[in-house]
């Protein structure tokens, strides 16, 4: 079994994908990736989303045929998809851009704890539970907020 990790490892390390190797060597071979970390600082597909970022946090791609009603459902999707690909870039919350999107989409929190906009202003389990998790791989696994989130959900479980 050992052999075949060896065999994939190397063949991950062989193939140069500045992510993957990131993620590599931090996750799986727990050696230093500060290397990688400034390269990925540099990575053109990081640069773009955050460029594309708008003032209010948050990234709405502009399509032609979209509904004008739906419009804060796909900033908030939108803006899910950057931050969960940012975070595969490497990115945490003392990066530049993470820290607006995620006060953006804390701006989306109910006092109850959900998160609303996903569905106009219903709640949604799915886009929630999404939310939270990227909310902790950031590094927000702690904030009052998040607990709030996951208090939410321990709240309205439905009973099995």
């Amino acid at each position: 079994m050992k052999s075949n990790t060896n065999k994939a490892i190397e063949f991950l390390l062989a193939r140069g994908n500045l992510p993957i190797l990131y993620w590599l060597k931090k996750d799986i071979l727990e050696v230093p990736v500060d290397r990688e970390s400034k390269n990925l600082q540099k990575f053109a597909k990081r640069i773009r989303i955050l460029e594309s970022q708008k003032p209010n946090g948050g990234w709405s791609k502009k399509k032609e045929d979209r509904d004008p009603r739906w419009e804060k459902t796909y900033y908030i999707v939108d803006t899910i998809r950057s931050v969960y690909q940012l975070y595969s870039y490497g990115c945490m919350k003392e990066d530049e851009g993470v820290e607006k999107a995620v006060d953006f989409i804390f701006s989306t929190q109910s006092k109850e704890g959900d998160f609303r906009g996903a569905y106009l202003n219903e709640y949604a389990p799915t886009y929630q539970a999404l939310i939270i998790e990227i909310l902790c791989h950031l590094g927000y696994h702690g904030d009052k907020r998040v607990q709030a989130g996951f208090k939410w959900f321990m709240k309205n479980k439905q009973d099995d």
